[in-house]
């Protein structure tokens, strides 16, 4: 297959991450191609064969990192690293991934946050609504 990381649109959502938490809710939605850290047994870790879902409903899968080039539009940017997708032959469709998403916040602690974000889950018309939770 090729490399589809133009294709991809921000931001993804990562359902390989099966148990939400406190520790890992802000590793579960990103929203470019940068890994901001320059070891790669945490990219293994948090990212590597990781399935994400893109704000259009593309499944993805994380397949590699690689040094970033640098020129006049990228000087700026902290990472140094893009992870590099693959797009997978794999669909999902907006209600299935609306009742994924419930079902794993339903895990976490509850506050005013939560219960927004889960009003907003339930309103989301489209996957980017639904990714960002607005």
């Amino acid at each position: 297959m090729k490399d589809h990381i133009n294709k991809i649109i921000f931001p993804v959502l990562d359902i390989s991450i099966n148990e939400w938490n406190l520790e890992n809710v802000s590793e579960i939605i990103f929203y470019d191609v940068y890994f901001c850290n320059k070891s790669y047994d945490l990219f293994e870790k948090l990212r590597l064969s990781h399935k994400i879902i893109d704000s259009k409903g593309a499944i993805y899968k994380i397949i590699r990192l690689e040094k970033r080039k640098c020129n006049w539009r990228t000087f700026f940017v902290k990472s140094k690293y893009e992870m590099i997708f693959e797009v997978l032959d794999e669909t999902v469709n907006l209600d299935d991934l609306r009742d994924l998403m419930l079902t794993r916040i339903s895990d976490l602690e509850v506050n005013d946050y939560k219960l927004k974000w889960v009003e907003n889950i339930k309103k989301a018309k489209n996957f980017k609504e639904l990714i960002r939770g607005t």
